[in-house]
């Protein structure tokens, strides 16, 4: 059984959601080499960022994971955790694989590319999470309690990260592709992100009846606004980049007719 739990919950969203983003980006598709690497390095951003959790909770004396800190019956602890702490520092990982790894790539033309990566990154982290609370789960908790957790974080904590990420790679986008403000921008879309994230997480975390339900259903309606956001014309407009004039050579990026 663990196997096909396993496969099922941690494996298969996956590689669905991957089948589902090149699908969607069948017009101007990304060169699989950088989504490739966007996903191994998230997967290392994902322990990086896993490994400074587990030391900042125990240097504050918590416990090391969400639902034993929300437990102890103090709220306000925990949305101030979720909020200063968790949502920005793994949403800050994932920006950073993003920025460092395809942000100037001359592939990333179109404010969509953002998206695409930004859901490829949050498919690497929602992994490396996925697989190290499955062995948790695994060896600590009842066999009900394993699948139902499991079966949850494999279905809707994978569609917050791909969710969250995915707001900030909008903004990642468009800040790309803007004549202005851009730091403005990309830090809009890091603090969306972790905000999202952070709400996420409280719910999950937090002493309240029907959590779960409560928490997918936030992520679900996220997810659609999310997608309504990325049917926008401007979203999925195509920039070339095209050689410079002599005569003004800080015009370097032209945007065809028709797009």
């Amino acid at each position: 059984m663990p196997a096909l739990v396993f496969f099922g919950a941690v494996v298969l969203p996956i590689a669905l959601w991957f089948w589902f983003i090149r699908f969607e980006d069948r017009s101007e598709p990304e060169p699989g080499r950088l989504m490739r690497r966007c996903f191994y390095l998230a997967i290392t951003a994902g322990v990086a960022a896993g490994i400074l959790e587990y030391t900042v909770f125990r240097g504050l004396g918590l416990p090391d994971d969400i639902l034993s800190i929300g437990s102890t019956g103090a709220p306000l602890g925990l949305m101030a955790l979720v909020v200063l702490l968790v949502g920005p520092i793994e949403e800050l990982a994932k920006y950073i694989v993003i920025r460092a790894n395809v942000y100037v790539s001359h592939d990333f033309n179109q404010v969509f590319d953002g998206i695409v990566y930004g859901v490829t990154v949050a498919l690497g982290f929602s992994f490396i999470e996925n697989v190290f609370y499955f062995i948790d789960l695994y060896t600590t908790q009842s066999a009900y309690v394993f699948v139902a957790s499991t079966i949850f974080r494999g279905l809707f904590t994978t569609l917050g990260h791909v969710t969250f990420t995915g707001v900030m790679g909008y903004y990642v986008g468009r800040a790309k592709f803007s004549t202005n403000n851009r730091t403005r921008i990309l830090v809009t879309g890091v603090v969306y992100a972790a905000l999202l994230h952070a709400a996420f997480d409280f719910i999950v975390g937090a002493p309240i009846p029907y959590a779960a339900p409560i928490a997918a259903i936030l992520v679900i309606g996220c997810f659609v606004v999310f997608m309504r956001l990325w049917q926008r014309p401007d979203v999925r407009m195509v920039w070339k980049y095209t050689p410079a004039p002599a005569t003004s050579p800080q015009n370097t990026l032209s945007n065809p007719p028709g797009h």
